[in-house]
This record gives C-alpha cells, structure tokens and sequence, in this order.
C-alpha cells in the first residue's frame, strides 16, 4: 500500500433521542485535511452520567456499515479501544464522570465512507434513557494517487527458471516502476511500467540465486518488495 497517500478526511456524529440522564457531545463534527499518511478516520463523541447516582452504560453497535476495501471499525470508551469484532460492553459511571464514545474507521489508505451506528443507555432504565448515535467517515484522495492493494501480490512461479509474473495486480497506475536486485545488492533489472505485460519480466539468463524484486509508487517510493529465487 501507498504509504504517503494523502487524503482528507471528513467525520461527523449524529445524535439521537435526548434525555435527562445520561449527557452526550453535541458538538462533534470536524474536518482534518492532509494528514500523511492516513489509515484511520476518527469520530467522536463522549458520555457523562447526569443522574445524581453511580450507574452502568452500555453501548452497543448495531450498524457497521463500511466499503469492503476497509478493514473494519472500533469503538473505544474510556477503558480503551476494543477490538473490531467486539460490538458490545458495559462501562461504570460516577456520578458527574464521563466517557468517550469513539468510532475509529481502519480505511488503510482507502478512499470511501461509511457509517456506524452505536445505542447507549443506562443499564438500569434502557427504555428512558436509549440514546441512537450516529457516526460518519469518508476518506477522500486529493491528489489523484492510487493506493496498491499489496496483500493480493505474489510472484509465480517461485522458484522459476524462465520468467516471472507479478500476479494480483488491480490498480496498475498505482505502480511506476519495477526493479530487481541480486542477494548482493546489484541491480540487475529496471522497467517503467505502462501495461499488464510489463509484469512479466524474462529471467533465463540470471545466475542461478535468490532474488529481490521491488515495485516502486508513482512517488517512487517502495510500494513491495518480496524475493525469487531463480534455479
């Protein structure tokens, strides 16, 4: 993946029904633009316990609605941030003491938007005191450069004798270049890289060894790197 992707990223938190015991953060929109480099998208918000006695909250995520490039989100409260497979806990609150209520959408560098919508209430009262928030991120690409999606990469056939074929390749603007090196560090290869057919690089006359292929971004940054070995 690109690693100095820069994209701006836009959150916002809709809030639901209101209620007298339990406080939300009304005021929780923002915009962040340019950070570099940027894999995460955060939303917050926050609650604090306006009853007058010690009580448990829960929060619970009921919509994860995200672009299937994304690797999931988090919820954190104030004891930390969960896991993104966990969509429910419970949280004790003092009287007057109060917790965060963040969404943390893992976009890895991918453009898109999504939502996630978390209930919290009073354990003790859920029916009176259910608040519906709402969390929205989108990640934005600015600068017209394409992420590389490196965990669909391989190299086949490895070992080889005659060629390699980069395979997995889905966003060929996001590669600029190709460059292969000997175990000791020579290079013994350079390709700009136009079309699919450029992946397909005749080794038959390398010495027998191990290999490092790169692929370099379209900021000639090293966007892979992964060994062959030639026989």
């Amino acid at each position: 993946m690109i690693k100095n992707l820069f994209s701006s990223l836009f959150f916002m938190v809709f809030l639901g029904i209101s209620n007298a015991q339990l406080t939300f953060d009304t005021d929780s929109s923002g915009t962040i633009e340019n950070p570099a480099p940027s894999y995460e998208v955060v939303a917050h918000n926050s609650v604090t316990n306006s009853s007058g006695a010690p009580i448990t909250i829960k929060w619970l995520r009921t919509v994860n609605n995200l672009p299937a490039s994304w690797n999931g989100s988090s919820v954190c409260d104030k004891v930390t941030c969960w896991g993104t497979d966990v969509d429910s806990k419970e949280v004790d609150l003092g009287v007057d003491s109060s917790s965060i209520i963040d969404v943390h959408f893992f976009n890895e560098g991918r453009t898109g938007s999504g939502y996630v919508e978390v209930l919290v209430f009073d354990i003790a009262d859920s029916a009176n005191t259910v608040q519906v928030l709402k969390f929205y991120g989108e990640a934005n690409n600015n600068v017209g450069i394409s992420t590389l999606d490196t965990k669909s990469l391989s190299i086949f056939p490895n070992p080889t004798t005659n060629f390699i074929q980069i395979k997995g390749v889905n966003q060929l603007d996001a590669i600029e270049s190709i460059e292969i090196y000997s175990i000791i560090g020579r290079k013994v290869f350079h390709k700009e890289v136009g079309s699919l057919s450029d992946l397909k690089v005749n080794v038959q006359s390398y010495e027998n060894g191990v290999y490092l292929i790169k692929l370099f971004d379209k900021s000639k940054n090293v966007a892979y790197t992964k060994t062959f070995v030639k026989n």
